[in-house]
């Protein structure tokens, strides 16, 4: 199977979350990476539950009006390889966790790190971002995301936070990308067990 965890990179997968990376993505995402025209090799995938557990930590230390700079990480949760031998750096990896900024930072004001950003407002408790820099794109979005033993405040001050890198596929379209990262915030979200049941469309908004 194209996404099947035969080679796990960080950790083997459980359960609970068996191949994250065709759980993650869903079968529209596993036929668009395997259509892609890219050889595929194993994926090297951790697992959800490990990532809830690190979301879940450092909710829980999260304090309003803390003015420290986070140091939070992203745990990978699914990667995909290029097989070609003259690319073998070829990947598309999804990444989960806390995010560094709160749910109403202006990402759109965020010049001259990046080359462009553009934010897509999904609605009260999702938005999605997309950041340009050189010939590379990341996909991010954020979900309202509230957890057991967090201060008041949590799922607005630390919200989850997905990225997306793709090298791989060759496919160019933002919307694409943002449809199937989507798709993989609808699962973490229900893995993560949100208390305020943020809502995360299937779908981007019109326009």
């Amino acid at each position: 199977m194209l996404l099947a965890s035969t080679a796990c990179s960080s950790a083997e997968t459980t359960d609970s979350a068996p191949e994250p990376c065709a759980e993650l993505l869903g079968p529209a995402g596993v036929d668009w990476v395997r259509n892609s025209g890219t050889p595929n090799g194993p994926a090297g995938t951790s697992d959800l539950e490990g990532a809830r557990k690190y979301f879940y930590e450092k909710a829980g230390e999260w304090e309003p009006g803390d003015e420290a700079v986070p140091t939070y990480s992203r745990t990978e949760v699914c990667k995909v390889l290029a097989t070609e031998k003259e690319s073998p750096r070829k990947h598309l990896t999804l990444g989960y966790g806390p995010s560094l900024f709160p749910f109403d930072f202006p990402f759109a004001e965020d010049k001259g790190v990046y080359d462009s950003v553009s934010v897509v407002p999904v609605n009260s408790d999702v938005e999605l971002v997309t950041r340009k820099d050189d010939d590379s794109v990341d996909y991010s979005v954020y979900v309202k995301c509230r957890v057991p033993g967090a201060p008041a405040g949590q799922e607005t001050g630390m919200p989850i936070e997905g990225t997306m890198t793709d090298t791989l596929t060759g496919d160019t379209d933002v919307g694409t990308h943002l449809t199937h990262l989507l798709h993989s915030a609808r699962v973490v979200v229900k893995e993560f067990d949100c208390r305020n049941k943020p809502s995360v469309p299937t779908r981007l908004p019109a326009g």
